[in-house]
């Protein structure tokens, strides 16, 4: 009798619930932004810098610089920046996976035991034990759980477009650090040649002057020449460690080799790296569309009204529908007794 009436009290909370459901307005979701995948067709994929949304290193053999293309893909390859970037994006799917699984049911069990004895003389121990497993699942009728998802993934996307622009920035800065490298041994030999030219122009005004054929003013304007040009030569080579300090640092400097790659750039002076004489960049709308950094800024918009829709939703009743089956157990008593299951559904409104 007791469970005919619990039944009885099971239908009608369930009939209460979708009632109730169906005269509640659904509220309106915002418009979100529209992020689309990075693809766009030019006519030379070799100049770009992107191939199907990843940083492309090849891109910088478009210099005619083995040393540049690897240092590059040095930098690429171990930059803790970018290893931190992947790692966020680890946790961003990490996240979404977790979210993912508030659309399935959930179970839970319960068991305990007791053990007493009656407060009086004789009186047997008697042992109970009772056991409960139940599941739950909630009916998404208003797109909380969906939204909190549709969150979760727009911030995944965000973590792999700043990675993205993070590998951008990191190989833009590799090779204008390598590019400042290369000028300035270039600036570097150049102001070598000039001081032994100096240096040679001096002697020979010396011996004009002790003959009477030149003026001390022209000596000390030569000699104040020359040494200006010997003291422009210790900032060229500060400049160029400099540059090499940075090259280290972008390419995270986890092997030997890639020490002597740096070692190999200052051992030889080299010319500039010359880049292509055209770029194919595609029109500037698709050119800002690859752009990462405002990629970020449009899937973390999106997130922020995502999770809106699902504050919104709270304002609404959650109806979550349970499965609950128990049983107790004790001296005396077989199973028929003490069995007992509730199925239904149940509403919370926190408004």
């Amino acid at each position: 009798m007791n469970q005919i009436r619990h039944f009885r009290l099971k239908a009608a909370s369930a009939t209460s619930a979708l009632i109730l459901s169906g005269c509640v307005t659904v509220p309106e979701v915002p418009a979100r932004p529209e992020i689309s995948k990075v693809e766009a067709s030019f006519d030379s994929a070799e100049s770009l810098i992107f191939d199907g949304g990843e940083v492309n290193s090849s891109w910088w053999q478009n210099f005619d610089d083995p040393l540049m293309t690897s240092l590059v893909e040095s930098a690429l390859a171990h930059n803790k920046d970018i290893a931190v970037a992947e790692a966020n994006i680890a946790i961003a799917q990490a996240f979404l996976n977790r979210q993912g699984l508030t659309q399935t049911p959930s179970t839970r069990s319960l068991g305990g035991a007791n053990l007493g004895r009656q407060a009086r003389d004789g009186a047997d121990i008697e042992i109970t034990a009772d056991v409960q497993i139940g599941a739950s699942w909630e009916y998404d009728a208003f797109r909380r759980i969906a939204s909190i998802i549709d969150s979760a993934e727009l911030d995944l996307l965000s973590a792999q477009e700043l990675r993205r622009d993070v590998a951008v920035i990191i190989a833009s800065e590799t090779a204008l650090a390598y590019t400042d490298l290369r000028g300035n041994q270039v600036l570097l030999a150049v102001a070598q040649t000039n001081a032994d030219l100096q240096g040679e122009s001096l002697d020979l005004l010396r011996a004009l002057f002790d003959n009477g054929r030149a003026t001390r003013l022209d000596l000390e304007r030569a000699e104040a020449q020359f040494r200006a040009t010997l003291a422009s030569l210790p900032v060229f080579e500060a400049d160029i460690r400099t540059a090499a300090a940075r090259l280290v640092s972008l390419t995270g400097q986890t092997s030997l080799s890639e020490t002597l790659m740096v070692e190999t750039a200052l051992g030889t002076a080299e010319q500039t790296p010359v880049p292509p004489l055209m770029f194919a960049v595609a029109s500037p709308e698709a050119l800002i569309r690859r752009r990462p950094d405002i990629r970020v800024a449009e899937a973390d918009i999106a997130s922020l009204l995502a999770l809106g829709q699902a504050e919104r939703a709270r304002l609404f009743p959650t109806l979550t529908f349970d499965a609950n089956l128990f049983s107790l157990f004790s001296e005396g008593n077989d199973l028929g007794d003490s069995f007992g299951f509730g199925i239904g559904p149940s509403i919370v409104w926190d408004g």
